[in-house]
């Protein structure tokens, strides 16, 4: 019994301690590179978001097609890496609680047409792009805010 112990602790150590794994690769430095907007810029993507949001009723799908460009284009400024997998993990370390929902707004966007009639999963996609938006807007304001 003993012996078995031994063992399990030893394999638990030699898995923990193969590259690639979760808990052994290191933590990125999300803040590493991330650069705060002026004030003008701010303003400019909320503009753009109310714009998007405006537009919704009337081109739901496409709404949700801009909120996803609005979205990258925000997260390059920012300085957040351009690939959407890199992003998403740049992004988690600081937002992790909207990443996700990030992620499925972006699914969305990419599996549906320009034209496709309203859904509430479009309207879900919405809703997550505007909190995704609100998260990196109001991170950039708390940052300056300290300044």
């Amino acid at each position: 019994m003993t012996a078995t112990l031994g063992l399990m602790i030893a394999a638990v150590f030699a898995l923990a301690a193969l590259p690639g794994l979760w808990w052994a690769r290191p933590r990125r430095r999300a803040h590493k590179g991330i650069r705060h907007l002026d004030r003008a810029t701010r303003e400019r993507y909320t503009r753009a978001w109310a714009e998007v949001e405006r537009r919704f009723p009337r081109a739901p799908a496409r709404s949700v097609h801009d909120a996803d460009r609005l979205l990258a284009d925000l997260t390059r400024a920012r300085g957040y890496p351009a690939d959407f997998g890199e992003r998403l993990a740049a992004l988690s370390e600081r937002h992790g609680r909207t990443v996700e929902d990030y992620r499925s707004a972006h699914d969305v966007s990419a599996r549906v047409p320009d034209d496709a009639p309203m859904t509430d999963e479009l309207r879900t996609a919405l809703v997550h792009y505007r909190e995704m938006l609100a998260a990196l807007l109001l991170d950039d304001t708390r940052h300056r805010a300290r300044a």
